[in-house]
């Protein structure tokens, strides 16, 4: 099937529309999102897209239907640097012109960092940590959300920060863990975590709502210094 008919497909099918009017709005929704000569695209075959013009082309299909949400998983995955920009720069005009949301699905921080308003940290299929971009960043209470800001690398030359990885290997979820889903690769772990969930614990002194599901937000976990500089595994 060609782009074009791909797209139709679905206005044919969710709006009812005839195969011309359903190709002249494809047409439409291929030019919104910026695809060059976007009439003669529509009539050519994904093999002839570059992965960031599929990459467009998939978005215009999402928006076909006027979606109030947009879910996007992984939309920047095996593109370089320069496209990815691009489709990040898209997707946000896109969400201002269409008066819509976008959940964005990614493991890469620097693109939550650029793109999100709202963050929500998954672990072993839980939400461990939320709150705003700059709860997320700056005021890190999860050990899983610091772990992975130490394993980021950084543009910075003076060769003081090295790489920290998460040791071990996530939990089988066909047989998941009594307690918390992280114990095991956890450097703050305590005997509790092994065999009892952690509650989800809300946090003061953040700009929105920020809440981690950890015991050592409990009020009477030990207290660990600088929580959010990892490493920093010092106990009162």
């Amino acid at each position: 099937m060609t782009i074009g008919d791909q797209i139709s497909e679905t206005l044919m099918v969710h709006r009812g529309m005839s195969y011309t009017d359903a190709s002249r709005r494809a047409v439409e929704l291929l030019d919104k999102t910026k695809i060059a000569e976007a009439a003669k695209r529509a009539k050519q075959y994904p093999f002839e897209f570059s992965g960031g013009m599929l990459q467009r082309a998939m978005i215009a299909q999402s928006l076909a239907c006027n979606p109030s949400v947009l879910m996007a998983d992984e939309p920047t995955t095996a593109l370089d640097v320069t496209i990815q920009a691009q489709i990040l720069e898209l997707m946000a005009e896109l969400q201002r012109t269409e008066n819509m949301s976008i959940i964005l699905i990614t493991h890469d921080l620097a693109v939550v960092a650029r793109m999100a308003d709202q963050v929500a940290v998954m672990y072993a299929g839980q939400i461990v940590e939320s709150g705003s971009v700059d709860d997320i960043f700056y005021r890190s209470s999860h050990p899983y959300t610091l772990g992975l800001k130490e394993a980021m690398p950084t543009n910075k030359r003076d060769g003081k920060k090295t790489l920290t990885p998460i040791l071990g290997s996530p939990p089988d979820l066909f047989h998941p863990p009594t307690g918390c889903g992280y114990f095991a690769r956890c450097p703050y772990a305590m005997a509790v975590c092994e065999h009892h969930q952690p509650a989800e614990h809300h946090l003061t002194g953040s700009d929105a709502e920020h809440q981690a599901r950890c015991w050592l937000q409990h009020e009477g976990a030990p207290h660990i210094k600088a929580l959010n500089q990892p490493g920093a595994d010092q106990r009162d």
